[in-house]
C-alpha cells in the first residue's frame, strides 16, 4: 500500500487513506504540479497470481472505460499508471451525497427525481452510444453534488460490447440479467427505473420473495398515489420482466417520460382546446423549451401534468454531510470514489416545476501564464462505438485540449431598437437565475410590481450582474449539455444579446463602476481560477495577476473583493486596485465565528464601498449564516437570519438605502431584506421556486 506523504510519479503526494477494500485502496492526494487535490485509487497486489491477473485486467478495463468518456455526469480520469508493482487510477475529487443517503426511508419529491432522471438518461444515452453498459446503476452509485448534479459512479462492472453474464440478484438488477441471461443497455434502463421507484416511494422494489417465484412487485402508485400517472407508467414499463417489452433506448424512455404521446381521449381534448381562447389553453411540458422560458401553448396536457402540486411527503430529517465516496469490494475491485467541490452557495433543493436539468459541465484547469490565456474545450466526443483498445493504456496521461485566444473583433451592437430605461432610482429591480444550476434562464423582476422579463441567449445563463446605468446585464452563458462558458451581454429592453468573451471557459462576471467586466477563467475542480477584466465594448482584455473566484469591484472602484481557496477552505480576500488595474495589499478577512461555519464565500459590496456581505457555510457548503465585514474598523460578524420556512439565506446583494436580496439555499426563492447596522431584517419574499443568484439594482 502507498504510504502517507509518499509521492507517486513525482506528482501525486498521498495525504490520507480514505478507505480500503479487499482488492484496493483509495487515497486523498495532492497533485503537486497543478496545486490541487485529487483521488488516487490503488489496486493492491494479490497473493493468488490467477486472482491478481483477473483483478489487474478488470482494473485496467475500468480505467480505459472511464478514460475514453467525457461527460459532465461521469467521473473524469486524468491518469493511469503502474509503479512498484501496483496499478493506480487518478480521478477528480468530488464532494456530495449518495442518492441512497438522500432517500433514506423517505420518498423524494417527484420534480426532484425527474430532474435527476433527466441527467442520468442523458449520460446513459451517451455511454450506450459509445458501446458501454454500466450494469450497476443503483442509489449508492449516484452522487448528488451541491450543484444538484447527479454523477454516475462505479464502472467496475461495466462492459464494452460483447455478452457478459451477471450472477447474483439485487433489487436493482433486471431479473433476466440476474438469472444469468446476459445484459445489455435495457438492463441499465431497468436499474434506473428501479432507482426512481425507490426514490419516489421510499421502498426497495422487491420482485420475488424467498419462498415464491411469483412476481410481487407493487405498482408504484399503490405505494404513493400522488406520483403522476405518466411517471409511474414509464417506470413500470422499464421494469417489465420481458426485455422486449421495455424501452429499447434511453432516448425512447426520456421521450415517453417528458413528452408522452397523447391518448385518444387526450387527442379529443386537444381538438376541443384548439378553438378555445388562449387563456383556456393548456401547456405541454417540453424540457428544452422550458429551460429557455419559451411559452408552450399547444392545447394537449400530459396524462397527468408533471410537477403539479402533490401532497408533500413527510419532511426528510436533515442528515449530516457525507462525502460521496463509495468503498468496498465489488467482484475483484473496490467501487470508484469520486468527488467534486461545488461553488454555488446553495444546497441541492427541490424545484417548484419539473423541468429536468442537464447539469453544469465540470471544467478542467491548467495554471496559465498571463500571456497565454488558454481556455478549456470540453465537448462531447463523436458518437462512435470504440473498442477497449481505442482508449489510453497504462502510463498514458489524459490531458485537456487548449485553445489560444484569437485577436478580438468588435462585438455586435445591442441596442439598435432599444427603448429608454426609466432613470436609475425610480424603482428597484432584481435579476436572478431561474432553473437548475447548469441549466437556467435570467429573469428580471420589478421588486414593487412583481412584473418579470425573461432574458434568453443559449440554454444556460447564470451569474447576472447589472451595468452601472441599469440598462444591461452581463451573465455567464453556455449549453445545458456542457462545453465552454461565454460572457454575454443582455439588453433588458430589447432583450437582444451579444457575446463579449467567447473563447474558453469563463465564469463569475461582474460589471464594475469603471465600466470593465471582471470575470474568472480556467478553473480546476471548482477551485481558484485566473482573474481577468475587459472593457464592456470588448477591448483591452487583461489578466489581473491574482487567482480566486467571484471578483467584485467596490462601487468607488478602489478595492476588489474575491473568494479564494486556501488549501482546505474558502476565504474572502480584498486587494487595493488603481485606475490602471494594478493590484496591491492582498489580505484575507477573518472568518466570523458562526457555529458550524468553515467557509466564507460569494462576496458582494454594500453601496458604501466599506461593507462586504458574504455566505458562511459548513464543510458541506450548506449555508450557516450571512457574513458581514466593515473594512474601515476591521469588524467581521454574522447574522443567522432565516426565512419564514426556517431556511438559511445565501448570496447577499445589497443596493441603495440598504435594501438587500438573497436566495434561500434549500426551499428556493428570492427574499428582500433590509440591512441595518451590522444585522439584517426580513422584509418579504419576492419569488418562490428554483430562483437563485440574485443581484439588485440600484
Amino acid at each position: 500500500m502507498a504510504e502517507i506523504n509518499q509521492i507517486l510519479q513525482g506528482r501525486y503526494r498521498i495525504i490520507t487513506l480514505l478507505g480500503r477494500g479487499g482488492m484496493g485502496a483509495v487515497y486523498l492526494a495532492h497533485e503537486i504540479q497543478l496545486d490541487t487535490d485529487c483521488v488516487v485509487k490503488e489496486m493492491l497486489p494479490q497473493n493468488d497470481p490467477s486472482q491478481g491477473k483477473i483483478a489487474a485486467e478488470q482494473f485496467l478495463r475500468e480505467a480505459k472505460t472511464l478514460a475514453g468518456l467525457r461527460h459532465p455526469n461521469l467521473p473524469r480520469v486524468s491518469h493511469f499508471f503502474e509503479e512498484g508493482g501496483s496499478h493506480y487510477l487518478v480521478m477528480d475529487l468530488i464532494e456530495g451525497l449518495s442518492l441512497d443517503k438522500m432517500i433514506g426511508a423517505q420518498a423524494m419529491p417527484e420534480s426532484v427525481v425527474l430532474k435527476y432522471a433527466c441527467q442520468l438518461l442523458d449520460v446513459l444515452e451517451y455511454i450506450h452510444e459509445h458501446g458501454v453498459v454500466h450494469r450497476d446503476i443503483k442509489p449508492a452509485n449516484i452522487i448528488i453534488t451541491s450543484k444538484a448534479q447527479a454523477v454516475l459512479v462505479d464502472f467496475g462492472l461495466a462492459k464494452v460490447s460483447g455478452k457478459t453474464i451477471v450472477r447474483g440478484y439485487t433489487e436493482h438488477f433486471s431479473p433476466p440479467e440476474a438469472a444469468g441471461g446476459g445484459t445489455d443497455l435495457r438492463g441499465d434502463l431497468y436499474s434506473l427505473a428501479a432507482t426512481m421507484y425507490k426514490a419516489l416511494s421510499g421502498k426497495t422494489p422487491i420482485r420475488f420473495t424467498a419462498d415464491s417465484d411469483e412476481d410481487v412487485l407493487l405498482p408504484l402508485r399503490q405505494i404513493r398515489p400522488e406520483v403522476s400517472e405518466n411517471t409511474a407508467r414509464v417506470i413500470m414499463k422499464c421494469m417489465t420482466l420481458d426485455r422486449k417489452g421495455r424501452y429499447q433506448t434511453a432516448a425512447e424512455m426520456r421521450t415517453d417520460l417528458f413528452n408522452p404521446t397523447p391518448t385518444s381521449a387526450q387527442a379529443k381534448q386537444a381538438q376541443m382546446a384548439a378553438t378555445a381562447p388562449a387563456s383556456e389553453q393548456t401547456v405541454n411540458f417540453d424540457p428544452a423549451k422550458a429551460r429557455l422560458g419559451v411559452p408552450q401553448v399547444q392545447g394537449v396536457p400530459p396524462p397527468t401534468p408533471i410537477g403539479v402540486s402533490h401532497v408533500a411527503p413527510p419532511p426528510v430529517a436533515k442528515k449530516p454531510p457525507v462525502v460521496g465516496i463509495i468503498l468496498g469490494a465489488v467482484g475483484v475491485v473496490i467501487m470508484l470514489v469520486i468527488a467534486a467541490v461545488v461553488i454555488t452557495g446553495r444546497a441541492p433543493k427541490p424545484a417548484v416545476d419539473a423541468t429536468p436539468a442537464t447539469p453544469a459541465t465540470a471544467t478542467t484547469t491548467t495554471k496559465e501564464p498571463a500571456t497565454a490565456k488558454p481556455g478549456v474545450t470540453n465537448t462531447r466526443p463523436a458518437k462512435t462505438t470504440p473498442s477497449v483498445t481505442d482508449t489510453p493504456g497504462v502510463g498514458d496521461t489524459i490531458e485537456p485540449t487548449f485553445t489560444r485566444l484569437p485577436t478580438r473583433t468588435p462585438r455586435a451592437t445591442l441596442r439598435a431598437s432599444a427603448t429608454p430605461v426609466p432613470a436609475a432610482g425610480t424603482t428597484q429591480r432584481v435579476a436572478f437565475a431561474r432553473g437548475a444550476v447548469g441549466c437556467s434562464v435570467i429573469v428580471v423582476r420589478d421588486i414593487n410590481t412583481g412584473a418579470e422579463t425573461i432574458l434568453k441567449s443559449t440554454d444556460r445563463n447564470e451569474e447576472a450582474a447589472w451595468s452601472p446605468d441599469g440598462t444591461t446585464l452581463v451573465a455567464s452563458t453556455g449549453n445545458c449539455s456542457g462545453g465552454n462558458q461565454n460572457i454575454t451581454l443582455f439588453d433588458i429592453q430589447s432583450q437582444n444579446s451579444a457575446p463579449l468573451v467567447n473563447e474558453g471557459s469563463n465564469l463569475d462576471p461582474f460589471w464594475g463602476s469603471d465600466n470593465r467586466i471582471y470575470f474568472v477563467r480556467s478553473i480546476a475542480n471548482s477551485f481558484n481560477g485566473t482573474l481577468y477584466s475587459i472593457v464592456s465594448d470588448g477591448n483591452d482584455l487583461r489578466a489581473i495577476g491574482i487567482e480566486g473566484r467571484k471578483p467584485r469591484l467596490s462601487p468607488d472602484g478602489s478595492r476588489l473583493a474575491f473568494m479564494k481557496w486556501e488549501g482546505s477552505y474558502w476565504r474572502i480576500h480584498v486587494v487595493d486596485i488603481d485606475s490602471a488595474g494594478q493590484v496591491s495589499n492582498e489580505r484575507a478577512l477573518a472568518l466570523p465565528s458562526a457555529p458550524g461555519g468553515v467557509h466564507a464565500r460569494m462576496p458582494n459590496w454594500g453601496q458604501d464601498s466599506d461593507h462586504l456581505y458574504f455566505n458562511i457555510t459548513n464543510s458541506s457548503f450548506d449555508s450557516v449564516a450571512l457574513g458581514i465585514a466593515q473594512l474601515s474598523n476591521g469588524f467581521t460578524g454574522y447574522d443567522n437570519q432565516k426565512s419564514s420556512t426556517g431556511d438559511k439565506f445565501g448570496r447577499p446583494s445589497c443596493g441603495k438605502d440598504n435594501w438587500c436580496v438573497v436566495n434561500t439555499v434549500s426551499t428556493g426563492g428570492i427574499w428582500l431584506l433590509r440591512q441595518t447596522g451590522n444585522a439584517f431584517k426580513v422584509d418579504r419574499q419576492l419569488t418562490n421556486g428554483d430562483d437563485w443568484g440574485p443581484a439588485i439594482y440600484p
